[in-house]
């Protein structure tokens, strides 16, 4: 399949800017959302006290891809090192998804793979990066429809399909992320398995097809079921969260062996409870020095979910901030990114940071509020730290076509955030056109 390098749109606002340091110097870029000579908008520059403005480019409204849904995953060194990889469910040539490469250094976007729906078809949670190679799955397609686990190498933007989900025997609709693990891969179905509540697997890179993936449990529900998020190992053990099920019904944590004997490999550690502790865990947990960090969705004081740690190997969890009372469906999005002594996290509606080493309820800092045009919304995947220091994430709707767009973070830029928002990052927005 030939490569597209596609033409973007990169949109920086200006308004009340606070600079840390008085001798603080930069420059901003941004773009118009038509204009130019063309008529597709213009990229351009300015100095952060609004002087120099210089117009860079014209552009053609021409950005395959819509509503990337992934974390970005950083590319493979030598080469590779830099550039970032994510998705685009709704696109490419099938309209099934499609695989691009972001280089934060020249912002240049390229369409590297399509998904034609044998291969698999809307590819979930991100890529995994595994020697040179990363893996990842799709949400659904391939032979049974219930997903597939695949192969990709970014040195020739070629995929190869390594496992078809079967609802019974493997578990389907992956639930997006993999983890490493003793030079295997391990994953969760939210649907399918035993109980249909869904499935821990184990994947290994170096076996034949065909025998390459093993069911290692079947969630059952009364012990958690429907699993979303993101894997995390710790010592020979490995934890997660299920969105439901547990004592009250409202999530767990689990600790699973992939040693251990089947029936004996799985343990609940911690029913959610609603109120105090936060319900429907959606997202995967970070290990930050001995101790685990999550967003719980749903409950807690303001019935808009929690923030809370959990020490592995315990079977109890600690509530550390009860996330703002909103107006609007704002759940937590994303396995919490640790940077900078800090951790970085979403709802739907905003940006938030929160200090581990502050006292409990004193630790979060709203970073900013997500808005349609200048920011983008649904921020699903979560946060990547770039080798450059920037973070970056992909925002699902944005932009005058509300198709997504790529942002990007400077934690070393101290802003004031006045309504509407003000802190000036990149965007690269996508439209609603095919791409190939």
């Amino acid at each position: 399949m030939p490569m597209k390098t596609s033409q973007f749109l990169l949109f920086t606002f200006l308004l009340t800017i606070s600079i840390s340091k008085l001798n603080a110097q930069g420059t901003l870029w941004g773009e118009t959302s038509n204009g130019g000579a063309t008529g597709g908008g213009t990229v351009f520059k300015t100095n952060y006290d609004g002087t120099g403005f210089t117009k860079i480019k014209d552009f053609v409204l021409d950005v395959p891809g819509n509503n990337p849904n992934s974390r970005l995953s950083i590319g493979p060194s030598p080469n590779l090192n830099g550039k970032l990889y994510g998705y685009s469910i709704g696109s490419g040539t099938y309209s099934l998804g499609l695989i691009f490469q972001y280089d934060p250094a020249t912002n240049a976007y390229t369409n590297v793979f399509d998904f034609d729906g044998t291969n698999g078809a809307t590819p979930e949670g991100a890529l995994l990066l595994y020697g040179t190679k990363f893996y990842g799955v799709t949400y659904n397609g391939g032979i049974n429809g219930a997903g597939t686990l695949f192969e990709f190498d970014p040195a020739t933007n070629s995929l190869t399909k390594k496992v078809d989900f079967q609802l019974t025997s493997t578990g389907g609709i992956p639930s997006g992320y993999l983890t490493l693990f003793n030079n295997k891969l391990y994953g969760t179905t939210s649907n399918g398995g035993a109980n249909n509540a869904g499935t821990i697997f184990e994947f290994d890179p170096a076996a034949a097809l065909g025998s390459n993936i093993v069911k290692k449990y079947d969630f059952n529900n009364t012990d958690g079921g429907v699993p979303l998020g993101e894997l995390t190992v710790s010592g020979s053990r490995i934890y997660g969260t299920a969105l439901v099920g547990g004592a009250n019904n409202k999530g767990v944590i689990y600790e699973f062996d992939p040693a251990g004997a089947a029936g004996s490999n799985y343990v609940k550690k911690v029913d959610f409870d609603g109120a105090t502790l936060g319900s429907d865990p959606r997202t995967g947990l970070v290990l930050v020095s001995g101790t685990m960090y999550g967003i719980a969705n749903g409950g807690g004081a303001n019935s808009s979910g929690t923030i809370y740690t959990y020490v592995p190997g315990a079977t109890n969890a600690s509530k550390k901030e009860d996330l703002p009372s909103s107006n609007y469906v704002s759940y937590g999005t994303g396995t919490l990114l640790y940077a900078n002594g800090l951790l970085y996290g979403n709802t739907l509606e905003y940006m938030f940071s929160y200090d581990p080493t502050q006292p409990t309820g004193s630790g979060f800092t709203k970073v900013r509020d997500y808005d349609y045009y200048s920011t983008g919304t649904d921020v699903l995947g979560g946060f990547t730290l770039a080798p450059s220091g920037k973070i970056y994430g992909l925002a699902g709707t944005a932009g005058l076509a509300q198709a997504g767009a790529i942002i990007e973070y400077d934690p070393t830029v101290s802003v004031t955030i006045s309504n509407p928002p003000t802190n000036p990052q990149g965007r690269i927005y996508f439209n609603t056109s095919s791409g190939s």
